[in-house]
């Protein structure tokens, strides 16, 4: 409950703007978030700001963070049932009008074998500004209810506390990774996360990943393709082609640690 719009008014409205706050977030929690359109925010309260991307001229904040948010959770859902959607469009999102918020994201993915469409809803809580802290809490197809399967929370973040290996030699610990998408989508969030106004699709086209290599603690003798969806892994990536950083230029090689945790008894 968003209890801030109560302490603006007098004692005598406290009660009746309890129950409109009420009533609100309990039309939000109607579609988890999703679909907010049409539902009145009480007066002077924070509500979910809705965004239409096919509303012409429409302008929002984050196009390119939303779309890689959207991805991700694809990306679970991917790993959850063993199934390859792409992301063809991002129709709408919801968000509160703070910094930190969670994104309530409808779009539309395709199977790249069967060709068939399908409309997905994804929820991703931000964690820390200028930095990839990020939890997908919800990745279904829009007819699906949270009530209706268990729902495995998958995170995303910046590990700061494991140093880079002086080397990958140690083949029980260390897979050297093919370049695929989900490599480069953990890249990419980490850029616009850091960076989420400057950073552009035309950006992030110019990478080039130079290696990629994941570490895991599951029970897994490598070399061993099962590696990539470890429900905990460490993934290490050096790149370039990177033009927003004030040292070095594209050709200059850099390297990020990104960690990934899949809980699903969250």
């Amino acid at each position: 409950m968003d209890m801030s719009v109560i302490m603006r008014y007098g004692d005598d409205k406290t009660e009746e703007l309890c129950l409109e706050v009420e009533d609100y977030w309990a039309r939000v929690d109607e579609s988890d978030g999703f679909d907010v359109e049409g539902i009145q925010a009480p007066p002077g309260g924070t509500p979910l700001i809705h965004y239409d991307f096919h509303l012409p001229n429409s302008r929002h904040p984050d196009p390119v963070l939303v779309k890689l948010y959207a991805s991700a959770g694809l990306h679970r859902y991917n790993m959850l049932e063993g199934t390859n959607f792409k992301l063809v469009d991002v129709m709408k999102f919801n968000k509160l009008m703070m910094h930190l918020s969670p994104f309530y994201i409808t779009l539309l993915a395709q199977d790249p074998v069967s060709r068939s469409q399908q409309t997905f809803q994804v929820q991703v809580d931000e964690h820390c500004l200028s930095t990839m802290d990020l939890t997908v809490l919800i990745a279904r197809p829009k007819a699906v209810s949270t009530n209706e399967s268990v729902i495995a929370q998958q995170s995303f973040l910046v590990e700061e506390s494991p140093e880079w290996p002086s080397d990958f030699n140690d083949g029980k610990r260390f897979y050297l990774l093919r370049n695929n998408d989900w490599i480069s989508l953990y890249l990419q969030l980490v850029l616009v996360s850091h960076d989420r106004m400057r950073i552009s699709d035309s950006d992030l086209s110019k990478l080039k990943i130079v290696e990629a290599v994941i570490e895991t603690k599951d029970d897994m003798l490598p070399p061993n393709e099962r590696l990539l969806n470890a429900k905990t892994a460490i993934v290490y990536i050096t790149f370039k082609g990177f033009t927003k950083c004030r040292i070095g230029d594209e050709h200059t090689e850099r390297k990020t640690i990104v960690r990934r945790i899949f809980d699903e008894n969250i």
